[in-house]
Order: C-alpha cells, then sequence, then structure tokens
C-alpha cells in the first residue's frame, strides 16, 4: 500500500511496533506467523522485518538479532541494530493478539479504500457503473470476514429441528402437480432450470409457475431478454383470465375480451411482481434483488444473459453464468428459475446433461432441471400412449391443434426422485393442466 494515499486513521504504527517487537523477543512460536499477512504492515520495511523473521523462524527454533539484521542488510532495509534493539523495548505478548486484531481491520479497511478510490477514478473516466460497482462489491466480499456462523453439529440440528417445528413450510408451491409431488416445492437457495426446445413452451411453463407465486402472496422478479415486459405481461394475462394474447396483439378485443383484461389488470396491479427486460448482467440482477428481495427470481433465458468478465469461450461463458445464478441463490437465500436452450441436435425425450445447450455445468450447477418435450415422432407417441391409432390421435394433435401434448420431465432433484408425465398445452391461453385425452 506505500504506493497508495494512506490516511492516518488507517496505520497505527504503535499497534505495528508491538507485533514485531514481541516476534522478535522471541515471544510468539513461529507455526503461528504463518497466518499473518505481511500486509497487514504499513511501512515496506516492517513488512521486510517480519518476512525475515518468519524465514527464519521456519528454519531456526528463535531469532537472533544479528542474524536479523544481516538478512534485512541484503533486501537493502533501512533498519539498524540500534532500530531492532529499540524494537524489543515494544514486545508484549499479552496484548499481541489485541494489537494483531487491530492491523488486520486496518488493513482490511486499507483495502476498501484503494478500491473505493478505483471505484471514483472509473467513474469520473466514464466507464461502465454497473461493472465498477460489481468488481468492488466481489473484491471487497472476497476479503470482507464472514459473520460468525456456528457450524457445530450441534448448531445444525437444532436449527434443522426449528425448521421441523415451525408450522410454516419455508417452500412454495409450482402450482404444477408433477413438481410440487416430485420435488416438493421451490426453496430458498436453490436454482431450478427448466429446459426446452425453441418454441416448445417454456416460458410458458415458467409464468404458469409464477402466477402460481403470485397467487402465494409471494415476491417475483422476472429478467426477460427474450421478450419486452409488455409481451410478458400479456402472456400472464392470458393464462389469468383466458384472454388470447393474439387478440391482445391486434386490438381486436371484444366487450367480454375488454371486461377480462381490466378485471386481470386489477389483479396483476395487486400482486408483488417486478419484469424487466432492461438488465442483462448478473451485477445487475444483483443489484436489483437487494432493492427488491424477492422470494423468486426467473430468468428468462440464461444464455441471453451477458457476462460481467471476458471468457475464452462461450462454454466458459455459459458455465460461468450458470454459476452466478447459483450464487445469487445462495448469497440472496432467495430460489432461482432460470431458462435454457436445450441441444437442437438432441433427438428424442431429453433427459440428463447432454440434452443441454452450449455448457453441461447449466445441469450440474441446478437443484432441479425441468424438461420440456413436444413429441413429434409417432414411434415415440406410440411407446407413450400403448396403441398406434391413438398416437396417430396425438400427432395430429401436435401438428395442427392448438391443444399439444407434452411431456413434462424431472430430469434432476437432489432431494427427491425423477419421473416423467403427460400434460396438455392450452394454446389459446398458454396454461398447462393435467393429462386427459378425453379433455381433448
Amino acid at each position: 500500500m506505500e504506493d497508495l494515499r494512506i490516511l492516518e486513521n488507517l496505520v497505527n504504527e504503535e499497534s505495528e511496533m508491538v507485533i514485531l517487537g514481541t516476534i522478535l523477543d522471541n515471544q510468539v512460536k513461529g507455526n503461528s506467523l504463518e497466518e499473518i499477512n505481511s500486509d497487514i504492515f504499513s511501512k515496506k520495511y516492517h513488512k521486510d522485518l517480519f518476512d525475515v523473521m518468519r524465514a527464519i523462524l521456519r528454519l531456526e527454533d528463535s531469532i537472533d538479532i544479528q542474524l536479523v539484521h544481516q538478512q534485512l542488510k541484503k533486501a537493502s532495509s533501512p533498519l539498524t541494530i540500534v532500530n531492532l534493539t529499540n524494537l524489543l523495548t515494544w514486545s508484549n505478548k499479552y496484548t499481541f493478539k489485541q494489537h494483531l486484531d487491530i492491523l488486520n481491520t486496518l488493513h482490511q479497511r486499507r483495502k476498501i479504500y484503494e478500491r473505493a478510490t478505483r471505484l471514483a477514478e472509473g467513474i469520473l473516466e466514464g466507464n461502465d457503473i454497473d461493472k465498477l460497482m460489481y468488481d468492488f462489491e466481489e473484491d471487497t466480499k472476497k476479503d470482507t470476514p464472514t459473520q460468525a456462523h456456528d457450524d457445530s453439529i450441534q448448531a445444525i440440528c437444532s436449527r434443522f429441528l426449528e425448521q421441523l417445528e415451525s408450522p410454516v413450510t419455508n417452500g412454495i408451491k409450482f402450482g404444477i402437480p408433477l413438481l410440487d409431488d416430485t420435488i416438493g416445492g421451490i426453496f430458498p437457495g436453490e436454482l431450478t432450470t427448466i429446459g426446452a426446445k425453441s418454441g416448445v413452451g417454456k416460458t410458458a411453463l415458467a409464468l404458469n409457475i409464477v402466477n402460481s407465486v403470485l397467487a402465494q402472496d409471494k415476491t417475483v422478479l422476472i429478467i426477460t431478454r427474450e421478450m419486452t415486459d409488455n409481451h410478458i405481461l400479456q402472456r400472464m394475462l392470458s393464462q389469468t383470465v383466458g384472454v388470447n394474447t393474439k387478440a391482445m396483439k391486434t386490438h381486436t378485443l371484444d366487450d367480454e375480451g375488454w371486461n377480462n383484461v381490466i378485471q386481470g389488470l386489477g389483479y396483476m396491479g395487486s400482486k408483488k411482481l417486478y419484469i424487466n427486460d432492461t438488465i442483462s448482467k448478473p451485477s445487475e440482477i444483483r443489484h436489483r434483488i437487494k432493492q427488491l428481495k424477492p422470494d423468486l427470481v426467473v430468468v428468462d433465458y440464461l444464455q441471453l444473459l451477458t457476462s460481467d468478465s471476458k471468457n475464452s469461450s462461450r462454454e466458459q461463458e455459459v458455465a460461468k453464468l450458470s454459476r452466478e445464478m447459483k450464487n445469487i441463490t445462495l448469497d440472496f437465500n432467495c430460489a432461482v428459475i432460470q431458462l435454457t436452450q436445450l441441444n437442437d441436435a438432441f433427438k428424442g425425450m431429453p433427459f440428463g446433461e447432454s440434452a443441454v445447450r452450449e455448457s453441461r455445468a447449466i445441469y450440474h450447477d441446478s437443484n432441479n432441471v425441468i424438461y420440456l418435450h413436444k413429441p413429434m415422432d409417432l414411434a415415440e407417441l406410440t411407446a407413450m400412449a400403448g396403441k398406434e391409432s391413438v398416437a396417430k390421435v396425438w400427432l395430429e394433435l401436435n401438428q395442427e391443434s392448438s391443444n399439444k401434448i407434452m411431456q413434462l420431465i424431472v430430469s434432476k432433484c437432489r432431494d427427491g426422485n425423477t419421473k416423467i408425465d403427460k400434460y396438455w398445452y392450452i394454446g389459446s391461453t398458454l396454461t398447462f393442466k393435467e393429462f386427459n385425452f378425453n379433455d381433448k
């Protein structure tokens, strides 16, 4: 830090002298020095002295002043024998720990000061403020000591028992029976991935879940990079009050449609829903989460986000974006549902990590992975239906009708089983319902 302007209240020379004098006086065990960072000292010659003494104690049982002085001379240090002798008067093994805590705190503050200076300079230079803030927060978080956390098995058991005894579960219902039965719900700290090929209905499925979460009086943040906030609202209105999205887009609503839209807008306006179509970076998502503290964040979709840092390949970029989403669930204790495209070359029903497009890290990072599949092959449909005659009817529906037969697939659930079931996709209202052939 010698190259930086250090404020007087970020340095405590007395504490530095006590630490160095106590070590020089052989009042501190050599192995305990390995946990001390020499950067806690504000002056270069204090750092050099500490490094020399630590190096000596790695080889010897005690420190000799003459040997220390010889090593310092080799490093062109200005410290003399007289200086070293004077340091011995500062030795105090009883206050050593107290002064060490002081220096660690000041070192932490100096690093924050340095980063804050870089942040201010970057702002004055006109650099991207979101990127500057992201770098500042990430760098500061790495060096900031975490709050004391009791990680003993006794404390963990106690917290778990409290959770079991609580009459209120911290999970949120998906509103989709297969998902609630198999996964159990949406929980804080969990990343759920919904994957499908383009145009199959992954956004519609996600919005069905969002409507269910809103009905449970929870706060939801939707990050949409594929559609505008207006388009998302139209789709949610269609699911909520049954208004056809085409009629809204083409301004051909009849009186009943208008009444339904007004009713739907009143309902949506009463909910804690936020839809953002301008955010594109994880740092921006983090900033918005800090403001809103949502229970659920939905990202539509992962591959359309932009990484905050440069990556050597597209696969590494997507992998880093997925890891960022997982870290968000842990850092903010919220749930995240990320949508992802599936590999177009993948044939048949998707299952496992190989179906994911661009990076298998998406699958590995996720607590739960849900695939949505529209069967378009007669052999595949026959295997589902058990009869070719029925499969031919299903194939015709999937090719020509607005109502489709879908497979909803729980491909991964860290806390449960995997499962596959058939669902109807009702195209006119963009909704999903449990399969019953008689409902077609």
